[in-house]
């Protein structure tokens, strides 16, 4: 019997260290992005469900966040989801093809008032260095300079390991104005390839509210 993909990601610690934000932990060396400790993972404490007709987006595919304030185009299939992360601020899936995405964001002023000094990069750095944490025999390609929406960003592929499950993620760091955007989308190593145009589409689409 094939595993199912989601069980073992919703264990994934991708919430920016816990209760700890991530301009904290910017006082500390990140992790190397190139390598990965096994830890235990971080469960989400929110349970997962699958979308419902009542969920699905509008007819021209704009799913805006809960909170108003950044937004994705979804290709047909895709839906909001939940639990997959309790700090996100996005959450959306195409669950019967095993595609997932998380937006994560932090304010620059955060960063400011901590006395943080953090740059695209920088913060690439970080947030990849804290998944890289909860995944085993993790390979990284990147960084790749890309734009998303007229922002500046960094994407890095990374497959590896997670509760006897090969993951494929797109780990992509979004610089706008006032903040930085982490967009996580990730699906199994076998359908990686296949799925990645399509993930990409909705990263590329990302953007904040006006």
């Amino acid at each position: 019997m094939t595993k199912k993909l989601l069980p073992s990601l919703t264990l994934v610690g991708l919430t920016l260290g816990g209760c700890i934000p991530v301009w904290e932990l910017a006082k500390d060396s990140s992790p190397s992005p190139t390598t990965s400790t096994s830890v235990t993972p971080t469960a989400s404490s929110t349970p997962y469900t699958e979308p419902s007709a009542s969920t699905a987006p509008s007819s021209n595919n704009v799913f805006v966040s809960p909170n108003g304030q950044i937004q994705v185009n979804l290709p047909p299939g895709w839906s909001k989801a939940q639990g997959l992360n309790d700090k996100a601020e996005l959450e959306v899936s195409n669950a019967p093809r095993e595609m997932y995405l998380i937006v994560l964001s932090e304010s620059k002023a955060d960063f400011q008032k901590a006395g943080q000094d953090i740059n695209l990069p920088k913060h690439s750095d970080l947030t990849r260095g804290i998944l890289l944490k909860s995944i085993t025999n993790a390979q990284t390609i990147g960084p790749k300079s890309i734009t998303v929406n007229g922002n500046p960003a960094l994407q890095y592929e990374i497959l590896g390991i997670i509760n006897n499950i090969n993951i494929g993620y797109l780990h992509t760091t979004v610089e706008t104005a006032n903040n930085y955007h982490q967009i996580i989308a990730y699906t199994s190593q076998s359908d990686f390839s296949k799925n990645r145009s399509e993930m990409e589409e909705v990263i590329n689409s990302f953007q904040e509210v006006k």
